[in-house]
């Protein structure tokens, strides 16, 4: 006659769909995070590649001067294009 149940079910029961919903929601962010530091990654990766061969040169016929390095003008040079 009545469905006589503890409140522990009735409440898992109620939250079950929102449970889903947050796990999907859950993986999705966590895939997309992981998209976006292999794409990161993959950005550095290809730009420190092109600049490999410059860096190169310029250690090999740097001309040291004064409070300046082949490395702070290799990372202005970079950050202003």
């Amino acid at each position: 006659m009545f469905d006589i149940t503890p409140l522990e079910e009735h409440l898992s029961a109620a939250y079950s769909e929102n449970r889903l919903r947050m796990l999907a929601l859950a993986s999705f962010a966590g895939t997309a995070v992981l998209l976006a530091c292999v794409g990161l990654y993959g950005t550095l990766s290809y730009l420190v590649n092109i600049r490999r061969r410059e860096v190169g040169l310029r250690l090999s016929h740097w001309e040291p001067r004064e409070g300046k390095s082949c490395a702070a003008s290799s990372v202005r040079e970079s950050a202003s294009h």
